[in-house]
């Protein structure tokens, strides 16, 4: 008996969310990625990202913040949380992004150089 024929063949394709390229996959690698992340394999599928993808994302996301990201993406933040969860090692989320306002920092300046004090340090 041949082996091809004892494997099941799956033409289930992984689209990614931002910028559509397709790969090949298979229902067991979705479902084990989909319960890894307490979701189901249809909505982990409709939040995957390539690798690429996800780190522009990340990179964009840290520069220049959640809005300008959720316009370029034309996506909620809901899907955006998502596809961070979903994706990658770092399960950063939405919220991780956030810009803290600045702190305050007080400086103090050193006094100027009076000419009084300039001539004693040259003498």
């Amino acid at each position: 008996m041949n082996n091809l024929s004892m494997k099941t063949k799956s033409n289930t394709l992984l689209k990614c969310r931002l910028t559509g390229e397709t790969r090949r996959s298979n229902e067991k690698y979705i479902s084990t990625k989909a319960e890894a992340n307490d979701t189901n394999p249809e909505d982990w599928a409709d939040h995957y990202v390539t690798k690429s993808a996800l780190l522009t994302a990340q990179a964009e996301l840290t520069d220049a913040g959640i809005k300008p990201v959720l316009a370029q993406y034309d996506v909620d933040g809901e899907t955006l949380d998502k596809i961070l969860r979903f994706n990658g090692k770092s399960k950063k989320t939405l919220s991780s992004y956030k810009k803290q306002s600045p702190q305050q920092v007080q400086v103090t300046l050193p006094k100027p150089v009076t000419e009084e004090a300039a001539t004693e340090e040259v003498a």
